[in-house]
Order: structure tokens, then C-alpha cells, then sequence
């Protein structure tokens, strides 16, 4: 007789309650740190409607220090709007049963990021499915959660990333899968993807051209027309909200006055092999993906349109980062700003173990010489 867990939903429902089980009780916690305030601009778009946050008052928007400022005469929340805007269904009925974000921020940012962290580990799975069977994706899935700055970001806090790993991930599945869909219901759905982890997160820009680009050369060029015709309409509403609401075109941590020339080559290596951020430290096994991504590039058109979103997205990214003031990314563990760009190293891991499967043995001897 064989085992529950041996079971693909018995597996599946294992690494649910694991993942909810060490976001409820590790020691790790971030909530206080960037995301803090975050659910206060969901709170005033509930009752007030408004992004300002006026209403709290000067004194006590003054202890959120960096994460409020002051912009035309009034108090904003100075970090990304996307995740505020997607949590506020949340907050809504947090509020409806007597939850205030004054005091109750921090349980609720736990709840969401654990709905997040669901949210991933199913894309994960989903993604790996198009290259491997059913046991092998939910492990590999575990794998990438639990040996990647998946579980000491997202599953400390609702930081930015959390939303904005799920809206990339679900735009990289639905190009690369290339579903029974209608081609305007696809594109609508990669393209407002694309949007929504742009709002969360602005250095998620460079995802849309690669993925469109991808979509152009190895799908259809209708559907990276369409996606991409999608994703500016949304930027021109976001844009025109934007001088409604600021008196300029995007949001200030959306310009990009936030890259700036510091040092630069220190910041690269450092997100790379630092002891503090090193994504390579954290997650050595992403050195598979990293390698079979550049090893593929001569086998085909195809090959090499995937390795736009598994080596050429994911690098552009670290460049970027790299750029930074403050590259090191803050009160945070591990490679924090690099968790934006796994689900494309994820990706190119996923096939690589594509592959090389030929039986059971190749892929399990790949991912041990990763790890």
C-alpha cells in the first residue's frame, strides 16, 4: 500500500501547511520593515477612498519615518501602489470584523503573504509540469521555495515581491504554455500580468520586453502585438492617474532616478557571492539553470527565445539592482532584490530538467549537483 504522501495531493497538501507552518512561526520577521504601512493606504482607500494618508495625522505618520512622505501637501505611502491596491478586497473584510491597520497590520500582512506563498508554490508546480511529471514538480517546487529568498522575503512580510512574483510567474506560464485560450483573452491576461507585477514592483519593466519579444519570435506575433498593446494601455492609465493624483507622470519610486552610479562592480559581485546577499550563497543550485540556460543558446530559435526569459531577463535584472543606492537591499536576509527575477531562473531550471529527463536518475543527479 502505498503511502499518502507518495500521492501527488498528499505531497501538494504537505508543502501547504509546511509553507503556512514557517511563515506562522519563524523568528524572521520583516513586518515592520518596508512593507509596514502598506496595508494603512488599503485602510484609507476603505474608508476614504483616497490614497493620501492625511487623515492619520502628521505625529503618528512621522513614526513610519521613510515609508511616508510628504508630496504636494500631503502624506502618501512612498513604496510601490500594487500591493496596497491588491490587498484591499482583504482589508475590506478585515475591517468589516473590527481589524484596524493602526494595530492589526501585522497578522494580516502573515495571512496575505501566506495566500501569496500558495499562489507561488501552485505556479511553481504548474511551470514545472510543462517539463516534468506530477511528484517531480511539487518536489522541485519545494525546492525552489524553501532554497531560495522565496521563504526569508516573501514568507516574512508583505513585502512588494510577494504580488509581484505571483503576476510574473503567471505571465511566464501562460506565454511559454501556450493554453486553449482565444488569442485576445491570452494577451489580455499576459499583458495586464505584466502591468500588475510592473505596479508592484517597477523593476519588473524589464520582464515585458523580453517576454513580448519571446512571444514575437517563438509563439505568435499577433499575441505579443495584442499583449504588448494591453500593457501600454494600462501604463497610459497608470500614467494619467498618476498626474491626477501626484502632478507627474509616474510615482516617484517609479522613476528611475533610483539607479544611480555608486559602486557598481561591488553591488554586482556582491549580489552574486556576498556572505549577506549572494544569491549563488543562498541558492546554489540556480548555478544548473544559469548554465544550461547559457549552454542551450545555439540549439534553435527556440532555445534561444528562452533564454531571453531565463538568462537575459534574469541578468538585465541583476544589472539593474546592481545600480542601486542602497544595492545591499536594507533590513532584510539574503538576495532580497534577486527574487524577482527566479521565476526566470526557476524557468530555466524546469527545462533544463526537461531535458535531461530520459528516466528518473538524470533529473535527480541535475538537481544534486545543483544543490
Amino acid at each position: 500500500m502505498t503511502s499518502p504522501l507518495s500521492r501527488p495531493f498528499g505531497l501538494a497538501l504537505l508543502l501547504a501547511l509546511l509553507v503556512a507552518l514557517v511563515i506562522a512561526t519563524q523568528r524572521t520577521r520583516n513586518t515592520e520593515s518596508d512593507p509596514l504601512g502598506t496595508l494603512l493606504v488599503s485602510e484609507s482607500l476603505v474608508e476614504r477612498g483616497t490614497l493620501k494618508l492625511d487623515a492619520y495625522g502628521a505625529d503618528y505618520l512621522k513614526t513610519f519615518g521613510f515609508r511616508v512622505h510628504e508630496k504636494n501637501g500631503h502624506f502618501y505611502n512612498y513604496f510601490p501602489l500594487g500591493t496596497a491596491l491588491l490587498s484591499t478586497p482583504a482589508v475590506a473584510v478585515a475591517h468589516a470584523a473590527g481589524w484596524r491597520m493602526t494595530q492589526d497590520e501585522a497578522p494580516l500582512q502573515l495571512i496575505l503573504s501566506t495566500g501569496a506563498a500558495w499562489l507561488i508554490l501552485y505556479l511553481l508546480y504548474k511551470t514545472a509540469r510543462l517539463y516534468l511529471g506530477p511528484r517531480q514538480s511539487l518536489l522541485l517546487a519545494g525546492l525552489c521555495w524553501f532554497g531560495s529568498s522565496l521563504a526569508s522575503t516573501v514568507g516574512t512580510g508583505l513585502w512588494s515581491h510577494d504580488f509581484t512574483f505571483v503576476f510574473s510567474s503567471a505571465a511566464l506560464y501562460w506565454a511559454v504554455r501556450n493554453p486553449p485560450w482565444a488569442m485576445a483573452w491570452r494577451a489580455l491576461a499576459i499583458g495586464s500580468a505584466l502591468f500588475l507585477a510592473y505596479l508592484c514592483r517597477p523593476t519588473l519593466a524589464l520582464l515585458a520586453p523580453c517576454l513580448l519579444l519571446y512571444c514575437f519570435c517563438c509563439r505568435d506575433r499577433r499575441l505579443a502585438l495584442l499583449a504588448g498593446t494591453v500593457l501600454l494601455a494600462w501604463l497610459a492609465l497608470f500614467a494619467g492617474f498618476s498626474q491626477l493624483e501626484y502632478g507627474q507622470w509616474l510615482p516617484d519610486y517609479y522613476l528611475p532616478k533610483r539607479l544611480e552610479d555608486g559602486d557598481f562592480a561591488t553591488a554586482l559581485w556582491g549580489n552574486l557571492i556576498s556572505p549577506a546577499r549572494g544569491l549563488l550563497v543562498y541558492s546554489p543550485f540556480l548555478l544548473v539553470s544559469l548554465a544550461g540556460s547559457l549552454g542551450r543558446l545555439g540549439q534553435g530559435r527556440d532555445a534561444l527565445g528562452l533564454g531571453l526569459l531565463t538568462l537575459a531577463w534574469p541578468l538585465a535584472h541583476l544589472v539593474s539592482i546592481s545600480h542601486f543606492p542602497h544595492w545591499w537591499a536594507g533590513w532584510s536576509y539574503g538576495a532580497r532584490l534577486m527574487v524577482d527575477a527566479l521565476p526566470g531562473l526557476f524557468l530555466g531550471l524546469f527545462s533544463l530538467l526537461g531535458d535531461l529527463r530520459c528516466g528518473r536518475r538524470p533529473v535527480w543527479a541535475a538537481v544534486a549537483v545543483g544543490g
